[in-house]
């Protein structure tokens, strides 16, 4: 526009320096340069006073255009009836001073936008690129004004050579364009239509044509009059137009608000978080259901409820938030705690900030997000964590126990039999032996923590090992105590360890008499069960599929949270001193996980516990296998080949099998195996070895002897099995183990049974 503008001006007096140079006196030729000169200020001017976007691509601004034509007609109208129809009737010299106070007129008008957009404008920009045309043009104004002057009142004596020197002014911006860069950032297009109050003032200079014929209506020509009412008419159009335009912007604009306000509505109303708006006093203004779901209460409720009722500090701990929040103008992933409408005790993390509301209020703006059940799975995974640790630490001490132990319990039953009942030293033998087999007990209460303890896994029905399990723990538990058992007579089968499983019971039951000291009811349940579902998503640490349930529950005290949230920690226990060892739910917690299986508690203080043990539910081909009675020990008189690193242990072993009626080639290292394999390939039947070897393992050691001696037998122990070697601890089938500690006669039995087997043993 500021170009248009420029142009027009030099064509106008190029074309008026050229008519006076070839006209020794102004004449009505001159009107045509006299009108472009006026009409050059309308494009600046347009410019200057309109607004429009270019974020609408090649879309054509239909208001600009009426705007920029109105500014036009109003021009032309203007100089047709000040100017150019006097001149025609009147000649140039009669209003030669009128079309120069006119032009004055106009180009003050003009640096007054520029000034008004350069100081008031909304964007730097733009303020920044408006400026130095301002001051060029004020410069330009100034001296054109004198110049006119200067011409109006001074005989005419040819061409007027300063209006070209005012050129400068138009170079000088011609150099600010060129060298003007835009900002790093520019103001976002707001696409806000106008307001009908602007199109009103901006159309008002329109009553200056009927204020002019007015003005002159005594001396109004003909013509004049036909030009004021047809300019007035076009204005009047272009007015009717512009406002038609307008009413269909605000239309649309109402339409995209109301538009905008449902989706805002819709997310408000659908969002999965918790969102709300409060004052800072701590009235709640709003919120979505998600925020009523997490605090279980009506939003009637809520709008009528403090803030401070939600804090489970009260108002103490609100002011303190609020505080700290108006502070820093926003906190982002505040873990707090809240208090539900039940009293339950909850934890989010919420967003908020300090915002001013359409009134000029400030509020508080957050979002929420329940994650109790998140937290509460940290801490069951920092608990699982500390337990594992611990288990590792148990399970290591054991191992090394485990030999010691054997050595005290084989050499004190060596002593028994070497002694008559009536020597005292048998006696102190019997001591130590009790000794050990408690000791023993304890190790292996700790190896079913730890989950390294061996599983002699089969296919079990509960059902029927709870009936053959029944009588002990009804002895057990007193008459005082109900037992009731509620069983599902289409119960599947499991694959656990029987004795292990015993034990699980036997602990179970033993706390659950413990909770019940003046009476109450004792009550055991299996069902089959498929969990998914709803199941999972509270339980997300469990595998879905199918599971048998085993649950144990009483009537006794029942236990608080801070109770049940360490009862499988191990040495933890609530009895009194000397009472319990603290390790009898930590073991069950081990071998149920062992077992790939879960364990869940359910207690209320008064109310009573229930212990639910889910254990993964196998197919129905599967069909529970006989437990076959031990078979006695018999004497032998194979060559065994035993490979022990500990030198106690091994003198230990080696004197029990000889007992027993077998050769014994005793092998403290590894690596000479083979070589007594290669001197005795003809009599070994049997290697029995250690697990756990020095830069070995057992299962390498047998791997290397049977290639030597093919079809040869093995038999392995240990204090504990490796995951590595036994796969996660559970004991393959066709493999022959015994757990360390062992008795004279468990090592003998288990020897005569594997040399006895058909195949003898996997490696």
């Amino acid at each position: 526009m500021s170009a248009a503008t420029f142009s027009l001006w030099s064509l106008g007096v190029i074309l008026n320096a050229i008519q006076n140079l070839t006209a020794p006196v102004p004449d009505e030729g001159q009107i045509c340069s006299f009108l472009i000169i006026f009409l050059s200020a309308a494009p600046m001017f347009i410019g200057t006073v309109l607004r429009g976007t270019t974020d609408e691509g090649s879309k054509i601004h239909w208001d600009l255009v009426l705007d920029a034509t109105q500014i036009l007609v109003l021009a032309l109208a203007v100089h047709l009836l000040l100017v150019d129809i006097p001149t025609m009737n009147l000649g140039f010299r009669g209003t030669i001073l009128v079309a120069l106070r006119v032009q004055n007129v106009t180009r003050v008008a003009l640096v007054i936008a520029l000034w008004a957009r350069a100081i008031f404008d909304e964007a730097p920009d733009m303020r920044r690129m408006i400026k130095p045309i301002a001051i060029a043009m004020t410069l330009f104004v100034a001296g054109s004004w004198i110049g006119n002057d200067a011409q109006s009142f001074t005989t005419w004596h040819g061409a007027r050579w300063f209006d070209i020197g005012w050129t400068i002014p138009f170079a000088m911006v011609a150099f600010w364009a060129a060298s003007w860069r835009q900002g790093t950032t520019a103001p976002p297009a707001d696409g806000k239509p106008a307001r009908f109050e602007a199109i009103f003032l901006f159309y008002f200079p329109s009553i200056l044509l009927p204020m002019l014929m007015w003005f002159w209506r005594h001396n109004i020509l003909t013509e004049q009059i036909v030009v004021g009412l047809a300019g007035m008419m076009v204005c009047i159009v272009i007015f009717c137009l512009r406002l038609l335009i307008t009413q269909s912007q605000q239309h649309q604009a109402m339409e995209a608000l109301f538009a905008s306000e449902s989706r805002y509505r819709n997310l408000f109303e659908r969002n999965m978080a918790g969102i709300y708006t409060s004052t800072i006093e701590g009235r709640i203004l709003d919120c979505n259901p998600a925020f009523c779901d997490i605090f279980g209460y009506t939003r009637d409720e809520l709008l009528g409820l403090p803030a401070s009722a939600l804090y489970t500090g009260g108002g103490r701990e609100r002011d303190a938030f609020i505080a700290d929040l108006l502070h820093k103008g926003a906190k982002r992933g505040v873990e707090l705690p809240g208090v539900r409408k039940d009293g339950r005790q909850i934890w989010t993390i919420e967003n908020s900030s300090v915002n001013t509301d359409e009134s000029g209020q400030r509020v508080v703006e957050g979002a929420i997000l329940d994650v109790t059940q998140r937290r509460s799975l940290e801490l069951q995974l920092q608990r699982a964590q500390r337990m594992e640790s611990v288990g590792q630490l148990a399970g290591g001490v054991a191992h090394d126990f485990n030999n010691l132990l054997t050595i005290m319990r084989g050499y004190s039953e060596l002593q028994l039999e070497k002694t008559p009942p009536s020597d005292p030293i048998h006696g102190y033998a019997e001591q130590i032996k009790t000794a050990a087999d408690s000791a023993a007990g304890l190790t292996r209460q700790l190896l079913a923590f730890s989950r390294q303890q061996v599983m002699q896994a089969r296919v079990v029905n509960l059902n029927a090992l709870l009936r053959d399990f029944e009588k002990l723990f009804r002895r057990l538990i007193g008459e005082d105590v109900e037992v009731r058992t509620v069983f599902d007579s289409q119960l599947g089968n499991v694959k656990v360890d029987p004795g292990q499983m015993e034990q699980v019971i036997m602990n179970l039951v033993t706390n659950s008499r413990d909770a019940m000291p003046a009476g109450g009811t004792l009550t055991i349940e299996t069902s089959n069960v498929l969990l998914d579902g709803l199941f999972i998503e509270r339980h997300p640490y469990f595998v879905p599929g199918p599971y048998v349930r085993l649950a144990i529950s009483d009537t006794g005290t029942g236990m608080d949270g801070a109770t049940r949230a360490r009862i499988f920690e191990p040495f933890f226990t609530t009895k009194g001193l000397g009472k319990g060892t603290g390790l009898g739910l930590a073991t069950t917690y081990g071998i149920i996980k062992q077992s790939q299986g879960y364990i869940e508690v359910y207690s209320e203080v008064g109310v009573g516990s229930t212990f639910e043990i889910y254990l993964p539910r196998l197919t129905q081909d599967s069909k529970p296998l006989a437990i076959a009675d031990p078979l006695p020990a018999r004497r032998g008189a194979e060559t065994i080949m035993l490979v022990e690193d500990d030198p106690q242990l091994r003198s230990l072993a080696k004197t029990i099998l000889e007992s027993y009626g077998y050769t014994v080639l005793a092998v403290d290292d590894p690596s000479q195996a083979e070589s007594i394999c290669e001197q005795h390939s003809s009599s070994i039947k049997l290697l029995l070895t250690d697990l756990i070897l020095p830069k070995t393992n057992g299962r390498e050691v047998a791997r290397r002897v049977a290639a030597r001696l093919p079809g040869i037998r093995v038999l392995y122990m240990s204090g504990f099995t490796s995951d590595t070697i036994m796969n996660q601890g559970i004991l393959e089938p066709g493999i022959f183990f015994l757990q360390k500690p062992f008795s004279a006669v468990a090592l003998a039995t288990k020897v005569r049974e594997v040399l006895d087997h058909p195949s003898g043993g996997q490696l």
